[in-house]
């Protein structure tokens, strides 16, 4: 079941109680933040002032929301109704003192998994020799000197490689330039030599490190985002285009999405010896934010001029339609996504792309078939379902960090009987905190397509700021059960378009169908209730939710 991706929220230091009074006017009392923010190391909450106390009888002219109240001199009173508004729709902040290295720590599973927009053949060189280790099952190990020496001589050849591709140049920018935040990524890879015998091949390579708090006045940062939800639309699409016309769904990358300019921009590489050089930019870095917007702008103006004529969807402005409704495409950076005719993508859509840029092409039109989109499978079967697979390294990860065997895990159900007991065990060391919130991030980046952990998921990213005992046993139970259901996947199927969960509806209109329910206060300590909701699109599950209640009612 798939669903909206990053909505796991713990809990926060902004506080809301909503006290009865019997007849008297109800006060909604609201604490949070202060003026200053912290910057640096440290990633900071959503900025929140103190607005004072927010009263019922203020006038409704005078309503204003905790934030712009603050920004007055005097802290004034609000309507209730004005705060509401105000954090309508939203989950509570969490409060996640992290720092730079334990995002990193969060994001590493996903940088690992990234393809290099610059990737070249391997030339097997003095460097990349000298780089290369034997193939065995598992990867080498060396000795903390060793592995040092070796990363330090894997981000030398990252720089001379980019040096040689114009990504990095001769830094002759003004001292008062942006400059961006970087850092190397250093794994282990499965490659080939020149004889063809497969080696494993120490890579680094150079990625930046852009947020949007390092900027709170930068506008449009992001390209229009897609999201789980969006990505199992054109599915389902295509399976309800097969019953009246050859369809075909197509997975496109586009090998040079990266070589748009940026200008005024200076980077420093450091190695892991310590040593530093300062470049300029030439071309943009995988995880610089611009590069997905200034992607996102050149393709669509490109295809809003091609003979299909598409344009952007109001509602998600990621999917293009053709004027004529045969052809639908989705854009997530240099990934594209394309469902419609047989000959509006192979005629028009495809030829128009390849003559501008290097593209490589999955088709799927025939049971049997399989494409590939955001590192995921779809293969058509023959009774007309399409599944959706993750990859099996993401698991293989998860229990190499937790020192657990895949072929011995025998858990039925995704949550620990203990989970909602109060947490009194001791607090992790600096170690097993450390790989507590790798596992913590490889389960978020997989939780779109895992439905039935989500709820556990959400309980173990509560943990994140100060993982204990108790949530590391709830997150190798966890594991235990993804092992030992390793089979299971996504299965979209098409039904009709008036068809529901439970049976066919007499309308017009495609049938969409909201389930929801809670768990009814089982956090026994705070006594707050954790609320599911799971959206059905004729019949095929299009998102769920986990949410914790904005406000705590008490009686």
């Amino acid at each position: 079941m798939p669903q909206s991706e990053g909505s796991f929220r713990g809990s926060s230091k902004h506080t809301i109680e909503h006290d009865d009074v019997g007849a008297e006017a109800k006060r909604l009392h609201f604490s949070g933040y202060g003026d200053s923010l912290p910057h640096g190391d440290a990633v900071p909450q959503t900025p929140v002032s103190v607005a004072g106390d927010i009263l019922d009888d203020t006038p409704v002219e005078n309503m204003m929301s905790p934030a712009k109240a603050s920004q007055h001199e005097s802290s004034g009173s609000v309507n209730l109704l004005g705060a509401i508004r105000n954090i309508e729709h939203l989950d509570i902040e969490p409060d996640v003192p992290l720092h730079s290295d334990d995002v990193d720590a969060l994001i590493q599973h996903e940088l690992n998994l990234d393809e290099d927009p610059y990737e070249v053949e391997i030339d097997m060189n003095a460097c990349l020799k000298e780089l290369s280790f034997p193939y065995t099952p598992h990867e080498p190990e060396l000795s903390q000197e060793d592995l040092q020496e070796l990363d330090a001589l894997a981000d030398q050849v990252e720089v001379q490689r980019l040096v040689g591709l114009e990504v990095l140049k001769h830094d002759n920018l003004p001292l008062d330039c942006k400059t961006l935040s970087r850092r190397f990524v250093r794994t282990w890879r499965e490659k080939k030599n020149d004889s063809g015998e497969a080696i494993w091949l120490r890579r680094s390579r150079l990625v930046a490190r852009e947020y949007t708090w390092l900027q709170p006045d930068r506008e449009s940062l992001f390209s229009p985002a897609t999201s789980s939800l969006a990505s199992r639309i054109l599915p389902i699409c295509f399976l309800a285009m097969r019953e009246h016309q050859d369809c075909i769904m197509a997975s496109i990358d586009v090998k040079d999405a990266f070589l748009k300019q940026e200008v005024d921009t200076r980077v420093t590489c450091t190695d892991a010896n310590g040593n530093s050089v300062q470049y300029s930019l030439g071309r943009v870095l995988p995880g610089q934010r611009d590069g997905s917007l200034l992607r996102y702008r050149d393709l669509a103006k490109f295809v809003k001029e091609c003979t299909l004529e598409m344009t952007e969807l109001d509602a998600y402005p990621s999917i293009l339609r053709s004027k004529s409704g045969n052809c639908f495409l989705m854009v997530h950076v240099d990934d594209l996504l394309i469902v419609g005719s047989r000959d509006a993508v192979m005629k028009q859509l495809a030829p128009s792309l390849q003559s501008k840029y290097a593209i490589s092409i999955e088709l799927m039109s025939k049971p049997g078939d399989e494409v590939t989109f955001l590192k995921r499978t779809h293969e058509l079967l023959e009774d007309g379902r399409m599944v959706i697979r993750v990859r099996h390294k993401h698991l293989d990860q998860l229990c190499k960090l937790l020192c657990l065997s895949k072929r011995l895990q025998s858990k039925k159900t995704p949550g620990h009987s203990e989970m909602e007991i109060p947490d009194k065990s001791s607090e992790l060391g600096s170690h097993d905190a450390s790989m507590y919130r790798t596992c913590v991030g490889i389960l978020l980046y997989l939780s779109a397509d895992l439905p039935q952990c989500r709820y556990v998921i959400r309980y173990l990213s509560t943990f994140s700021s100060k993982p204990t005992e108790k949530p590391l046993m709830v997150l190798k139970h966890l594991v235990g059960y993804m092992a030992a259901h390793s089979e299971q996947c996504m299965s979209l199927k098409w039904k009709g378009l008036h068809a529901g969960v439970f049976k066919q509806y007499e309308n017009e209109e495609p049938m969409v169908e909201i389930f929801s329910d809670a768990d009814w206060a089982a956090d026994r300590e705070t006594r707050r209730s954790v609320s599911g909701a799971a959206i059905y699109v004729v019949a095929t599950q299009l998102a769920d939710e986990t949410l914790f209640p904005l406000v705590l009612k008490r009686s």
